[in-house]
């Protein structure tokens, strides 16, 4: 329903963004009428399916990059490996699956393309997926994650972000276990990371929290339409975490749209252009990865202090003693609560440390001046000792 409401908006506004482009042409308005034209073509641009790729995201924020291809891909996912000058360990970043496309974490992996390869666990948007290709819940995700690290091949150092860390956490775990196969993690960094209970719930933990699974399927789900390749797949669509974005914190996303129109109002882009790009690439979420994220990530947590438990799997944590873990948090996220992340130490191991970032919200655990001066020299001084 979502998406034939959005494609019913776009034929409405599409004679006044034809309007706009006219009027742009007239000397006395042409400022203010191309600034307005695109502001609302890029925001409108946020329903489409296809945001910009993690290739072409890294190369622009790291010009050492040599090489960048696809090592494995399956019907859900793509694992990138990028190449670059550093010579030390790989590392196996995992986006998140929430709504936003993996190209938002560009400026993590490029700062991580410091030490090593990197290879980039993108997720495609369940827009593009066949429904006939099935399911894609929790237990998928890991799944996932541990063929990537068997791929790789040698102990890599292993990153979760936001949604992505309950999965990074498991895999890991079950990685260390004295019996695995897979290769052992050299360590583990989760950035904002949902995989404790929080010492005080965020806004967004608070409302999804408190929804019933029914309204949660009924009003937060939406079939993908005829259009794409995923018709008749239920997803949870990519401009619902958006509007979640929105209602955490209103002013920063009305901040970045002002930010925005005053910077082509100038003809001079500037930090705003890349915030209200990152904001609005979206991709949609299959259905029953989102129900069991809200549930087993949200109304509960994966790890409780006597065991952690990731869909379907519940995961041996002894091994994790052994391993060096770093947990950064925003002091304020809107999306994780407060001491969510942190909460792991209670497993790790020796070389282990935690970060809290002040005056930061979640966006700037992985773009923007503050990870550039607060986040990403303690991370990548972390993954030095590791070598």
């Amino acid at each position: 329903m979502l998406h034939a409401v959005v494609d019913w908006q776009r034929w409405l506004l599409e004679p006044w963004l034809t309007g706009l482009r006219m009027g742009a042409g007239q000397p006395l308005w042409q400022r203010l009428l191309a600034a307005q034209h695109v502001l609302a073509e890029r925001t409108m641009a946020a329903s489409e399916a296809g945001t910009e790729g993690i290739e072409t995201a890294v190369a622009r924020d790291h010009a050492g990059v040599s090489s960048a291809h696809t090592v494995e891909a399956g019907p859900f996912s793509r694992l990138v490996r990028f190449r670059a000058g550093g010579s030390g360990p790989p590392t196996l970043l995992v986006a998140p699956h929430s709504g936003y496309a993996g190209a938002v974490l560009s400026e993590l992996a490029a700062s991580l393309l410091q030490h090593g390869d990197v290879y980039f666990l993108d997720w495609l948007d369940a827009r593009l997926v066949p429904k006939s290709r099935g399911r894609f819940g929790l237990d998928e995700q890991l799944a996932v994650v541990l063929k990537a690290l068997v791929t790789i091949g040698s102990p890599a150092h292993l990153v979760g972000v936001s949604q992505s860390g309950p999965a990074a956490l498991a895999a890991a775990a079950l990685a260390t276990n004295a019996s695995a196969t897979l290769p052992r993690p050299r360590s583990l960094v989760l950035l904002g990371a949902p995989v404790g209970p929080a010492e005080r719930r965020s806004a967004i933990d608070w409302l999804a929290a408190g929804l019933d699974p029914g309204i949660v399927d009924t009003c937060l789900i939406s079939v993908v339409p005829e259009r794409y390749p995923g018709a008749g797949r239920r997803v949870y669509p990519g401009l619902f975490q958006l509007m979640a974005v929105l209602f955490a914190d209103p002013g920063a996303y009305f901040g970045a749209q002002a930010g925005l129109w005053l910077e082509l109002m100038a003809g001079a882009p500037g930090p705003c252009d890349r915030l209200h790009a990152d904001l609005h690439r979206l991709v949609d979420v299959p259905a029953e990865l989102y129900a069991e994220s809200v549930d087993n990530l949200v109304r509960r947590s994966p790890f409780d202090g006597s065991g952690f438990t990731l869909g379907s799997h519940a995961i041996p944590t002894g091994d994790l003693a052994g391993l060096p873990v770093l947990t950064v948090e925003a002091a304020k996220d809107e999306l994780v609560g407060a001491g969510a992340t942190h909460a792991v130490q209670a497993l790790a191991g020796p070389g282990s440390a935690e970060l809290t970032v002040h005056d930061a919200a979640h966006h700037a655990l992985f773009v923007g001046p503050l990870f550039a001066s607060a986040v990403a020299p303690p991370l990548r001084g972390f993954l030095q000792r590791q070598r």
